[in-house]
């Protein structure tokens, strides 16, 4: 046994030095240069077509918006739809503020009138993220501890109420408690509002 791992030691390192030796060679350097250039040319290629297809997705979206506007109707799947794809922000969990000191962060509360299907979400201006709020267990009050004091944010939340769009939109200042007061909305005050907070979070 002892003789089988000393030869197979050997046989390890003898194929590493042919490895390292192959890997030198004009052929494989050539090879492996090939090969970068038709990785990159994918994947320029791919992101070619993952915008073309935002773009097409983004105007067919818009399209539905407009829609459902002259309707004068609509349904929770569909703002989720719309919202989703002019929104430019990234998820992030709560749990990204942790290592922030007890003086940095603060509780945050918002209060809803009555429990119905909603979706509330978190804008931070500079990190270009976001969070959804959960609402506390049988309460009508979404609630978060960790809180980063010095982040410029707002709050985005919307619903469906008798099949209108309704909307919250309101910045956060400071204070611990807010209330989410929702107004009639359309889809094309919620593409203004997304865009004008992209074009504000970029300048």
């Amino acid at each position: 046994m002892i003789q089988y791992k000393r030869e197979l030691k050997k046989w390890q390192k003898k194929q590493a030095k042919q490895k390292d030796a192959f890997r030198n060679t004009p052929e494989f350097k050539e090879a492996l240069k090939r090969r970068e250039v038709l990785y990159q040319k994918n994947l320029d290629d791919y992101k070619k077509a993952v915008k073309l297809w935002k773009v097409n997705h983004k105007k067919i979206i818009a399209m539905k918006g407009d829609d459902m506007d002259k309707l004068g109707v609509t349904t929770k799947t569909q703002m989720d739809n719309y919202v989703f794809t002019f929104n430019e922000l990234s998820w992030i969990n709560v749990d990204r503020f942790y290592h922030l000191s007890p003086q940095e962060k603060q509780v945050i509360a918002l209060q809803t009138d009555k429990i119905e299907e909603e979706r509330v979400l978190i804008m931070f201006n500079n990190i270009s993220s976001m969070i959804s709020m959960s609402r506390k267990k049988n309460s009508k009050t979404y609630y978060e501890e960790n809180f980063p004091k010095q982040e410029p944010a707002v709050i985005f939340a919307y619903k469906v109420v008798d099949g209108k769009a309704m909307l919250c939109y309101q910045i956060i200042d400071g204070a611990q408690k807010y209330q989410l007061n929702y107004e009639p909305t359309t889809f094309a005050e919620i593409k203004a509002i997304l865009s004008q907070f992209e074009e504000n979070r970029r300048s």
